[in-house]
């Protein structure tokens, strides 16, 4: 529509939720914030897939994902089901980062982790890419404005980290704190920060 805000979106999973689809809770055209998605795992959360909580006149939304654990990647997440299937742990289910770049494009992106958050390569988040149409023409890219923002009891950042125009907010948060209570706590011990490239 013309006006109005973006709807909301809850996608769950008892242990693991594995998201390859896409989700669109856009603003208004003239008015109205963008939507809210959440991805929830009791464990962890696979993710290779769109979510676009963007607002054309307004305030964009954002995509929070919150399990137990989560690490970030460059590879792809085609195979997580049949290794959860075939006995996989929370250390082989991963956030691509591109598909997080792409979401990024307009998306504030919340992760929150009851226990950790890894980075297991370089990730550079710093540029949007797709096709134009969705099953051929070329490929666009562009520059990430949205914020990102993680929180965890242990946040390990092993490598480096490229952003575009938004953000980077690190925050160690307090054993079993809700993201819906928002406990966080300014405390810089877990916190294990190697290379931080911040463009803008």
């Amino acid at each position: 529509g013309q006006n109005g805000d973006g709807g909301n979106v809850l996608v769950f999973g008892n242990q693991y939720a594995i998201f390859n689809g896409s989700v669109t809770g856009r603003g208004g055209a003239q008015s109205g914030k963008g939507g809210f998605a959440e991805i929830s795992g009791g464990e962890s959360v696979g993710f290779n897939g769109l979510v676009d909580m963007s607002a054309a006149n307004g305030q964009n939304g954002t995509l929070l994902i919150d399990p137990r654990v989560l690490n970030i990647g460059n590879g792809s997440t085609n195979n997580l089901l049949a290794e959860i299937f075939s006995g996989g742990t929370t250390q082989t289910v991963y956030l691509n980062a591109q598909a997080l770049a792409n979401t990024l494009e307009n998306t504030n992106v919340n992760l929150w982790a009851t226990e950790e958050i890894n980075t297991v390569d370089d990730i550079d988040l710093s540029t949007w890419s797709r096709r134009r149409f969705i099953v051929a023409g070329p490929v666009i890219k562009g520059i990430t404005e949205g914020d990102l923002t993680l929180s965890a009891t242990e946040v390990n950042i092993g490598g480096d980290i490229i952003l575009g125009n938004g953000n980077l907010n690190v925050f160690d948060i307090a054993e079993g704190a809700s993201p819906l209570a928002f406990g966080l706590i300014d405390a810089p011990f877990d916190i294990a920060v190697e290379t931080l490239n911040l463009n803008g």
